[in-house]
């Protein structure tokens, strides 16, 4: 059994994911003077560690393995969330920020590299089948992470083009071109996350002005404007619109307030991932 993000013990069965794999190491900043014994550095990268690895956790992502200075994290299996690619981003995130926040006694400073991938793998358990380890991962996927990190900068974060893709214009991104990888025949596109887009709400983050015409949904929709003109009559009127991820919620109601009165005042509010 492995430890999810609440504590619980999760057994894996071994079925096709697709999944965000996170790879970060930890490691002393370039430059710092070498003041400490290794058992000292030790035991401040091990703290480092920890706190990182809490951070995965924190934002739903599950830590498969722990290696020195370093950890992989998956996020998609054992359960998966419909912005899988975009909580593996923003604990990259928060990673950095932490341990650009952590002290360390003698001027040790420390600095983290990560790296970034999303495609489809084998999750489960292989031993046996020479991993001993439940819950390993079997694809490309954690070694394009792997390799992304090692072309990441200090406090760098690296993705490669699915990841990109899933998570819209949340992030911005600086373009670093292709990056010739080892194991990988042909180069690999990769991008540096620069940090977070300020946008109105995630549905614009996602899609942008790439959403395409809207089709169906014509009782749902002249339900929804019924209650507005119900509404500027003077009665008052709340709807609740409930489904499972990816059936269109945010795209019903982005096209129904469309078509309201523009002089309308339009609050919206967003719960945290």
């Amino acid at each position: 059994p492995r430890r999810s993000a609440g504590g619980a013990a999760t057994r894996w069965g071994e079925e096709h994911r697709l999944v965000t794999v996170v790879c970060a190491e930890v490691t002393r900043l370039t430059g710092t003077v070498p003041r400490l014994g290794p058992e000292d550095m030790s035991a401040i990268l091990g703290g480092a560690l920890a706190e990182v690895v809490a951070l995965v956790e924190e934002f739903g992502g599950t830590v498969t393995s722990v290696s020195g200075t370093g950890q992989v994290a998956l996020f998609g299996a054992p359960v998966a969330h419909g912005d899988d690619a975009e909580r593996a981003v923003r604990s990259g995130l928060a990673v950095v920020a932490a341990v650009q926040r952590l002290s360390a006694p003698n001027g040790v400073a420390l600095a983290t590299r990560i790296g970034i991938a999303t495609g489809e793998v084998v999750v489960g358990n292989f031993t046996g089948a020479g991993v001993d380890e439940e819950g390993a991962v079997v694809g490309e996927t954690p070694n394009l992470a792997a390799r992304l990190q090692t072309v990441a900068s200090e406090n760098g974060i690296v993705v490669a083009e699915e990841t990109l893709k899933l998570v819209g214009r949340q992030f911005a991104f600086a373009d670093l071109g292709e990056q010739q990888l080892k194991g990988f025949d042909k180069p690999v596109r990769t991008w540096r996350v620069d940090g977070e887009r300020a946008s109105e709400s995630r549905f614009d983050a996602m899609h942008g002005a790439r959403t395409g015409a809207f089709v169906g949904r014509e009782h749902e929709i002249g339900m929804l404007l019924q209650r507005w003109e119900d509404a500027t009559d003077g009665e008052c009127q709340l709807v609740l619109i409930a489904g499972e991820a990816g059936i269109g919620k945010s795209r019903l109601v982005a096209e129904c307030l469309g078509r309201v009165d523009r002089r309308a005042r339009r609050i919206t509010y967003q719960g945290s991932p």
